[in-house]
């Protein structure tokens, strides 16, 4: 049996075993969906709704100041199946969002400080939930323009360039181990290591908080000197706050693209959601200067025949049912949760597939 196989037969073994133990009922079909962790900030006792309809819920819990997870009861919450929603309970042991504090200006801004921290961090204001979805396995293609497609005799050796967002900011993992294991960059790297094996794939993440374009302007070299043969660029979170017109940028990005293009690096551009409007940097150029940049970003990965990762709009969508400062950052202002970095590794996952999988197999790592 290959290495593929025998881990999606692994995979799949350990899953339906979580499912009895959690449920006690093995009436659950394997190709009933999974959602790992989706993330909420709860008010008092008003619901707010999942991401997809719940079938049946596998584990409600937060994350102590050490790192362990901290299961809640039945007694805690209560989840409307009909309304697909879940709330706290009037005397509930999980965190109460409703208790979350900010110094606002005069003008209802806030401006941020790092010390002490303004907005401070959310992320202990949240819960995560697994559940079974009431939705059947779908089939995640390969995508026009994959990496295979580009390069079909070699595997992906892959340099990641961003800012926070890309240095997953405050995820689980680097809150408390200082890796980027929930970031796209450390489940890219687990997810694309455990189908194509170890030694085949690397994902090197070059990323650094407060970062702009910059950072790649001047380390660029880093990617042919290090025989890297896919680079995945984010930039713009930070680089927009300069402005709506972002010539600079495209101007740099631009170059990049160049450089990168003539060298034969497979190259994937990353957009940016749109960020909390409240901070006083970001409300004067809200919301033109975010349409701009990922306009900006888009227009040059078509130029280049690129695919572009639409965070954008995809946030937007999800935003039809979840608030997504409170219930998909960490910060109150635009890093993501464990579970939004699972969206972008959702968009990135088809570009690096060599054939169509099941999201069943990926349960743990993939949205759909």
């Amino acid at each position: 049996m290959n290495s593929k196989r025998l881990f999606l037969s692994f995979s799949t073994a350990i899953l339906c075993l979580l499912f009895w133990s959690c449920n006690y009922d093995n009436s659950i079909q394997p190709e009933t969906a999974t959602i790992t962790g989706e993330t909420f900030g709860l008010n008092g006792t008003e619901p707010k709704h999942f991401l997809y309809d719940v079938k049946r819920i596998s584990a409600v819990y937060g994350y102590d100041d050490m790192g362990n997870k901290i299961y809640f009861s039945a007694d805690d919450y209560d989840v409307d199946l009909n309304r697909n929603t879940i709330a706290r309970t009037i005397n509930s042991a999980m965190p109460d969002f409703a208790a979350y504090s900010v110094n606002f200006n005069e003008n209802g801004t806030f401006t941020f400080n790092s010390e002490p921290r303004n907005p401070p961090l959310s992320r202990q204001f949240q819960i995560y939930v697994d559940y079974i979805a009431n939705e059947n396995v779908k089939t995640i293609n390969p995508a026009h323009g994959s990496f295979f497609e580009n390069k079909p005799n070699a595997f992906p050796k892959i340099a990641v360039f961003g800012d926070s967002i890309a240095n997953a900011a405050q995820t689980t993992a680097q809150y408390f181990q200082d890796t980027d294991a929930d970031g796209f960059a450390g489940l890219l790297r687990s997810f694309l290591q455990s189908e194509y094996g170890t030694e085949n794939v690397v994902v090197d993440n070059f990323s650094k908080t407060d970062m702009s374009i910059d950072l790649l302007v001047k380390d660029k070299e880093k990617v042919i000197n290090g025989g890297y043969n896919a680079v995945i660029i984010e930039y713009g979170m930070n680089d927009h706050l300069l402005g709506v017109e972002g010539g600079a940028f495209e101007t740099k990005l631009q170059e990049l693209c160049t450089y990168f293009s003539e060298n034969e690096i497979y190259m994937i551009l990353v957009g940016f959601f749109q960020q909390n409007t409240k901070w006083d940097l970001e409300e004067p150029i809200y919301p033109e200067a975010t349409l701009k940049y990922n306009e900006i970003i888009e227009k040059i990965a078509k130029n280049y025949n690129a695919p572009f990762i639409d965070i954008y709009n995809q946030f937007q969508g999800i935003s039809q049912r979840k608030d997504l400062i409170e219930d998909l950052t960490v910060d109150w202002m635009h890093h993501p949760t464990d579970f939004g970095h699972k969206v972008y590794f959702s968009m990135l996952l088809p570009y690096f597939i060599k054939e169509a999988e099941s999201s069943n197999s990926v349960a743990n790592w993939v949205l759909y």
